[in-house]
């Protein structure tokens, strides 16, 4: 052969040449180097189609280890049993234009698509071959399937969750603790949130038709804590000091309702007032703490009748002792005297609603 030498140089066998052809090779030492970029392992008997190369390693461009060099093998390589990447390694996946498509880092962080030519999607299909699991990022979404392509849950790219209304299940989602005790049940067949304590009784219910429950189960009692943006709580509902209480941002009790029925408005540097509209939002009745007056308007804005402590300042009242009963004729006499005070007070709103332009 033209070109080819064999030397022996300090128990070193070098040989020199293009091609070196070993059909039967038994080596006993430590190292084996061959300086040469590629590394045939090419049998007549295993091809599949003649002509090519069976280039198996070689030594890259990039200084890189290439297996199955352009893809010579048409039968491609193949692993038996495990396949172990060690020392920080990573599994990268490539297109044919370089760009990574897929990522298995060192740490099992899985990363696909983002290179500008295709998205990152994970399938998964049952073992008789249905789509059961598709993580989409291109759509956004993770849904999940039935055997029969039916979606039974989902989640799309806005963070919204479906679950069930296929006609073959409801949508429920279930939440346990770290010693599997279910704690939260959101059930669409029933209609309801409920949470639980550990001890399996329900702490917490909101049920079909929008009604929520708190408390009750021996346990614990039932409030409800509205907090603004800023964490200060505004309201509060309390089942164990029966009241409903709305604060302000000082911590001010601004309105109160106590377990007697009792309203209380105003106070912490604020008046209380009512309010009360007609179904279009016109203002009807006003009841104004700072005037100390009542104002009943019709639906244009017009005041129609007014009370307030000016109208009652005059009156004389009788001084009947605390803890006793006037006699019926005292009580006649009161009557017939608020009458009075009424018609004037008739007449008199009669005066105004015909002196007004």
């Amino acid at each position: 052969m033209a070109n080819a030498d064999i030397k022996l140089e300090d128990g070193t066998v070098i040989v020199e040449g293009n091609w070196l052809l070993v059909k039967c090779w038994k080596i006993k030492q430590d190292h084996v180097r061959l300086e040469a970029h590629d590394l045939h392992l090419d049998h007549p008997n295993r091809r599949k189609t003649q002509g090519g190369d069976r280039r198996a390693l070689v030594h890259g461009f990039n200084d890189e280890l290439v297996i199955n060099w352009n893809g010579d093998y048409p039968g491609n390589v193949v692993v038996h049993k495990d396949l172990k990447i060690a020392k920080g390694g990573k599994l990268v996946i490539e297109d044919d234009k370089g760009n990574t498509v897929a990522k298995i880092d060192r740490w099992g962080n899985f990363e696909a698509g983002g290179n500008g030519e295709q998205d990152g999607d994970v399938l998964l299909n049952d073992k008789n071959g249905n789509r059961i699991i598709h993580i989409g990022a291109g759509e956004g979404k993770i849904e999940i399937k039935d055997t029969s392509g039916n979606t039974v849950a989902k989640i799309d790219r806005w963070g919204n969750f479906e679950a069930g209304g296929n006609g073959e299940v409801d949508g429920d989602v279930l939440l346990n603790d770290k010693n599997g005790n279910r704690i939260i049940h959101i059930g669409a067949d029933e209609g309801k949130i409920e949470i639980k304590d550990t001890s399996g009784n329900t702490v917490a219910k909101i049920d079909r038709h929008g009604n929520f429950e708190a408390g009750g189960n021996g346990e614990v009692d039932g409030d409800v804590l509205l907090n603004d943006k800023n964490g200060n709580r505004i309201i509060h509902i309390g089942a164990d000091e029966g009241k409903i209480e709305i604060k302000d941002t000082s911590g001010n009790t601004v309105a109160k309702i106590d377990k007697f029925g009792n309203l209380y408005l105003g106070g912490g540097g604020r008046d209380g007032d009512i309010i009360l509209k007609d179904g279009n939002g016109n203002v009807l009745i006003r009841i104004d703490t700072q005037y100390k007056r009542i104002d009943f308007k019709d639906p244009s804005g017009s005041v129609k009748m007014r009370i307030c402590t000016d109208d009652f300042t005059e009156a004389t009242w009788p001084a009947w002792p605390e803890e006793s009963s006037p006699s019926q004729l005292d009580l006649i006499k009161e009557l017939r005297r608020m009458k009075e005070e009424i018609l004037a007070l008739r007449e008199r709103v009669e005066e105004l609603e015909s002196s007004s332009p």
